[in-house]
């Protein structure tokens, strides 16, 4: 690929890619900033290699995933990217503050009883925007066993909302 294409390649990607970091990185939007920029300067650098024949996305995530784990790594934070990513917040239009903290409270609970790669095919599906495609490419498996994963993992999470 051509960095004229990489304009395009851009502008498609870098709301999931901002989304990605930003709920591993503590809801801070200065350094989601800052480490979703220094993941397309690499991709640049690196667009000359990307073969079409993949997925896009799956090569971005792949880098991004490859940055946040270095930088982790270096800045030695202490807190597992785990514990991170367990941090996510749900918001839902027309409920009250008080409903909304204690309906972000239950999810976060519910969403850490899902085993880790439920919980992860929830918040690429449902948080970060992947497509049911995007998201066979990225865990290797195909559009249809991830939909069916997808459904069983929301399933599971609404028994644990619904319990008391």
């Amino acid at each position: 690929m051509n960095k004229k294409d990489f304009g395009k390649f851009y502008d498609e990607h870098l709301d999931k890619i901002y989304r990605f970091v930003f709920f591993r990185v503590g809801r801070n939007h200065e350094l989601a900033q800052d480490l979703t920029s220094e993941i397309f300067v690499k991709a640049l650098t690196h667009f000359y290699s990307y073969d079409p024949k993949i997925s896009a996305s799956a090569w971005i995530y792949t880098i991004a995933r490859n940055h946040l784990a270095n930088y982790f790594r270096d800045v030695k934070s202490g807190v597992p990217l785990e514990e991170i990513e367990n941090s996510l917040q749900f918001f839902h239009d027309g409920v009250s503050h008080m409903e909304k903290s204690d309906v972000a409270g239950r999810v976060r609970t519910a969403l850490l009883k899902l085993a880790p790669e439920k919980r992860r095919m929830v918040e690429m599906k449902y948080l970060e925007g992947f497509s049911y495609a995007e998201i066979a490419e990225i865990v290797g498996g195909t559009e249809g066993s991830v939909k069916v994963a997808s459904h069983r993992a929301l399933k599971e999470l609404h028994r644990f909302l619904a319990a008391p």
